[in-house]
């Protein structure tokens, strides 16, 4: 027999089956400001071309992209941002000797 809950409301258990309870392990935090880049916008921003993009994210040089549905992918700005500062450090390191 329904709850009167379920009688009063009767989208109240489609809800609740609708949407899951929070998974128990932690997810990745993303910031409120951070957004989603799309191919395109990712290769301006990085002045490379969109197979290089590519091409780093197969050799583990690139963060993997967030699936977004329908075949689209894209990434995090924070992710793009942090992929910059690593390789301006990186390009910045004093050289050895001299």
């Amino acid at each position: 027999m329904p709850n009167q809950d379920s009688l009063l409301h009767p989208m109240a258990n489609a809800r609740q089956q609708q949407f899951p309870p929070e998974p128990t392990r932690s997810l990745p935090y993303v910031a409120a400001d951070d957004m989603v880049l799309r191919i395109r916008q990712v290769a301006d921003r990085l002045g490379v071309a969109r197979t290089t993009v590519y091409s780093w994210v197969r050799k583990g040089e690139f963060p993997k992209p967030i699936q977004l549905g329908g075949g689209s992918v894209g990434w995090l700005t924070s992710d793009v941002q942090r992929f910059l500062e690593q390789r301006v450090r990186a390009s910045r390191v004093p050289a050895q000797g001299g």
